[in-house]
């Protein structure tokens, strides 16, 4: 049920099984949502017609509504009964299943005079043919990436909207409203006015404010790095979250744990002077987690720092992550909902190995462990040892005597070993047999064998 917005409405899509056979007459269905915090601070933005409820009732098993949150939102498919069901207390709605949709916005500019300004329409005539390509290819690269965030990390995001800030072909970052205050900082080396984005940073009322220059997102002159890798690098930073004053981290969509984790392996991969992708790597010593991780998600999703040097375009792919850091790669697949690496298995101690080297079978290729299993079963090899298969064979005059005391009893009873057991029980069923043939024996110190005897009259 997990979507996000960008310039459009999520769509919310079900399908429920209802049991065959059964009356569901008594059910209905509805999509709900959590309380948002700021509802009251949009009015009207959320209930437009044909964009946003925040309750959908009397719903059919299968179908799609259309929703458009101005905040990230978590919707709840549930299941009611009605009528006189509905008023058994043990009969109370259940949540059949439930996904969160993440708000994002496009934010586009115009210039008054000398003066950048916001432009809510976004079929403006302000608006030429170039800019309105890179709006609909920034909205598309940023549902690609928010909309591969897992469930859990799509409701961190929960009360939160994402606003991304295009910055116009004709102007700089520190042009736009939310960054004048940058005009003029130098920190880091580099003058916030040459750059080509920013990562997001949380602001009043649930904003995360964030940038891209409109021509990293067109193919024309003055595009200083490949198509759609400054979106991809600003979102990595979206997702993680970003510093605050006093050293503290404001985290977006990862847990205190997944950071922590990121920490140790940047840390690490330092200590040990592992490869870093470039983007990272020409930071030298200025080069910290947040761009590990910046980096490594637009590594993950295939957008190079250069396209014009054919290693750099190899690196940035989740195969290379995959081989080269498979920590950080784990890391981001968990995140982004991509595939986890295969578990590592140890050759070592394989038993498909111990199983061809007992059979001599050097050929077959077995990974799978059930069949591994199935053919070093305890039960196949022991099956010929078993003391019933042995028995029978002794009885038969067939095997080779068995030490087992119930067989040997068997044995004894019928006349084939050697009397050598000292087993009570084992004693008293002999001396019982001679008994019948040649008369009683002195008594046995054994009581059972005593009473046996006086029982039957000796």
């Amino acid at each position: 049920m997990g979507e996000t917005t960008f310039g459009r409405s999520a769509t919310i899509s079900w399908a429920i099984n209802e049991p065959r056979g059964q009356n569901c007459s008594n059910v209905k269905y509805r999509i709900d949502s959590e309380p948002n915090l700021y509802d009251d601070l949009d009015p009207g933005v959320d209930y437009q017609v044909g964009q946003e409820r925040h309750r959908f009732d009397q719903l059919e098993p299968a179908g799609d509504v259309s929703v458009n949150p101005a905040r990230t939102r978590t919707y709840t498919l549930e299941a009611i009964p009605r009528g006189l069901v509905g008023r058994i207390p043990s009969l109370k709605e259940k949540t059949l299943a439930s996904g969160t949709v993440v708000a994002g916005n496009i934010v586009r500019y115009t210039q008054m005079g000398d003066e950048w300004v916001r432009n809510p329409n976004p079929h403006s005539d302000a608006f030429d043919d170039n800019s309105n390509d890179a709006a609909e290819k920034a909205a598309e690269g940023s549902r690609e990436i928010i909309g591969s965030l897992s469930e859990s990390h799509r409701r961190r995001l929960h009360n939160k909207v994402i606003k991304l800030h295009l910055i116009p072909v004709d102007a700089s970052i520190t042009d736009l409203p939310p960054y004048k205050n940058l005009a003029g900082d130098t920190k880091g080396g580099s003058d916030w006015a040459d750059a080509a984005g920013a990562g997001g940073v949380l602001k009043e009322e649930g904003r995360i404010v964030m940038a891209c220059a409109e021509v990293e997102m067109l193919d024309l002159p003055g595009r200083r790095y490949p198509l759609g890798y400054i979106l991809a690098h600003e979102m990595g930073h979206t997702v993680l979250g970003s510093p605050r004053s006093g050293g503290q981290f404001q985290l977006h969509a990862v847990s205190e744990a997944e950071l922590r984790k990121l920490k140790e392996l940047f840390e690490a991969r330092v200590e040990e002077g592992g490869e870093f992708l470039p983007g990272v790597e020409i930071l030298g010593d200025n080069k910290d987690f947040e761009e590990y991780f910046a980096e490594g998600t637009a590594a993950m999703f295939e957008k190079p720092w250069d396209g014009n040097n054919p290693d750099s375009v190899s690196m940035y792919t989740p195969d290379w992550l995959r081989e080269n850091d498979p920590d950080l790669y784990d890391l981001l697949a968990r995140i982004y909902s991509m595939p986890r690496r295969p578990p590592v298995i140890d050759r070592s101690r394989s038993t498909v190995r111990d199983h061809r080297a007992e059979t001599g079978d050097r050929d077959r290729r077995d990974s799978g462990p059930i069949v591994r299993d199935h053919r070093t079963q305890p039960t196949v090899r022991d099956h010929r040892r078993r003391p019933i298969v042995r028995d029978h064979r002794e009885e038969s005059g067939s095997g080779v005597g068995d030490q087992d005391p119930i067989v040997r009893d068997h044995r004894k009873n019928t006349g084939t070993r050697e009397e050598s057991d000292r087993d009570p029980i084992v004693r008293d069923h002999r001396e019982r047999s001679r008994e019948d043939a040649d008369g009683p024996d002195e008594p046995d110190q054994g009581p059972r064998v005593r009473d046996h005897r006086d029982y039957r009259g000796h």
